[in-house]
C-alpha cells in the first residue's frame, strides 16, 4: 500500500475566495504566511500558540508584524501551556515587543486568543 502525503494547496475555486493570505504555524514549529496557491510568501522560525497578525494601527503604522511565542515555558502539556514568553516580530523576524517573564509564574500560559493594547506595543 502507497502511502501519499499531500502538500501545499490542493483545491482552490478562485470564484468563492477573496484573494488573501493564511497565517499558520505547521507541526515544525515554524509560522508561515502563505498565499492561495500555497507559495510561502514570510515565515519565522517560532510557534504561533496561535500566530496573530498585528493591526499597524498598534505598531507605529508597520505592516507585516506578527504575534508569535518567543520562548517556551517547559510545561510538558505543550500548547497554550507552554509560551514561556509571546511577542511581536517584524516583518525581517526581529523582536519588537516581548512579555510573559512578568506573569505569575514565570510565563505567558495564556489561553488561546490574545491582543495587544495600544499601550504594549512599541
Amino acid at each position: 500500500m502507497a502511502f501519499v502525503r499531500l502538500a501545499g494547496v490542493t483545491y482552490l475555486d478562485p470564484d468563492r475566495v477573496d484573494n488573501s493570505y493564511v497565517l499558520f504555524t505547521g507541526a515544525d514549529s515554524v509560522t508561515r504566511l502563505i498565499d492561495l496557491a500555497g507559495t510561502v510568501v514570510r515565515q519565522w522560525p517560532y510557534a504561533g500558540v496561535p500566530p496573530r497578525i498585528l493591526d499597524p494601527a498598534l505598531n507605529a503604522g508597520r505592516v507585516g508584524d506578527v504575534g508569535v511565542q518567543l520562548t517556551e515555558s517547559g510545561d510538558a502539556r505543550g500548547g497554550i501551556y507552554a509560551n514561556g514568553t509571546i511577542g511581536q516580530l517584524d516583518w525581517a523576524g526581529e523582536r519588537r515587543w516581548e512579555w510573559g517573564t512578568e506573569a505569575p509564574d514565570g510565563a505567558a500560559r495564556q489561553n488561546h486568543d490574545w491582543e495587544l493594547s495600544p499601550t504594549a506595543t512599541g
